[in-house]
Order: C-alpha cells, then sequence, then structure tokens
C-alpha cells in the first residue's frame, strides 16, 4: 500500500512506495537536473520573446529611379501598393538589438523580405519606413508609415 497519499498514479509512483524519504539518490539528482533544465529552457524562452517587436509598415506610395539616378515614376495608386504588400501591410521582427536605434532618429536597415530590404527611421512623429528593391536597372522606393508592436 502506498505510504504517501498524493503520489496514487503516474510514472514516479514507484520512487514513492515506501515514502518520499526512500528515493534513490541518483534518481532524486536526476529528477533534480531534469527540472533545472527545464527551468533554465523556460526561462530563457520568455526572456528572448519578451521585448520581440514586430514591425508592420503600410506604404502610400512608389518612386521607381533608374540606377544612373534619374527619377522615372511616382505611383501613389493605393489600390496597386496594397495588392503588393497585402492589406495588413509588410510584417517584419525586429530584433531586440535595433529596437534602441529607433530612438537614434537615424536610419538603418531593419530587415529583408521578398519585397525589399526595409529602412526604418524614428522620430517623434512616429516611425517611417522605405522598402528598396532593385529590378534589373530600376530602384523601387515605398514610402510609408510604420507601426510597432510588441509581443506578437
Amino acid at each position: 500500500m502506498n505510504k504517501h497519499p498524493l503520489v496514487t498514479i503516474g510514472p514516479l509512483r514507484h520512487l514513492f512506495e515506501q515514502g518520499p524519504t526512500h528515493m534513490k539518490y541518483e534518481e532524486y539528482m536526476m529528477m533534480k537536473s531534469i527540472s533545472v533544465v527545464l527551468c533554465v529552457g523556460a526561462i530563457s524562452f520568455a526572456a528572448a520573446n519578451a521585448n520581440a517587436a514586430t514591425v508592420t509598415c503600410n506604404f502610400m506610395s512608389e518612386d521607381i529611379i533608374s540606377k544612373d539616378g534619374v527619377w522615372i515614376k511616382k505611383e501613389d495608386n493605393f489600390m496597386e501598393i496594397l495588392k503588393m504588400f497585402g492589406q495588413g501591410g509588410l510584417k517584419i521582427k525586429l530584433q531586440n538589438s535595433l529596437l534602441e536605434k529607433l530612438d537614434s532618429g537615424e536610419v538603418f536597415l531593419a530587415g529583408q523580405t521578398e519585397l525589399g530590404k526595409v529602412y526604418l527611421r524614428g522620430s517623434m512623429m512616429g516611425v517611417s519606413g522605405k522598402n528598396i528593391r532593385i529590378e534589373g536597372d530600376l530602384i523601387r522606393i515605398h514610402d510609408g508609415i510604420c507601426v510597432v508592436s510588441f509581443g506578437n
């Protein structure tokens, strides 16, 4: 009969059949080390995601410039731009190390997607973004406003 009323079923039941003080030392140390690994893993996972940020950019216009520096066209047809980036806008994960750059007011490379490189600049008015990609002899620059959200 089980002397410990809380342990009635489960894989550890045999350890307590004679009471909790009769657990073998090796089994105790293994359980302790597994517990430590699980706790450290959970804390590391939580810390890594605690400040994870997502940047969502909605672009309003596109400038097309030749590699020679000639301004070819300005596209401000919102529906065409919406088709390219989708209703939710362009979303990228922002590394924690880049968050402080938003406060600096300087332009920085936030990441790259299949649609191009994404540059951000934080200011008192918010976050502005540019998506830049090169297609042959053309440089396509999309201008927009971005929002930073945490914990997504």
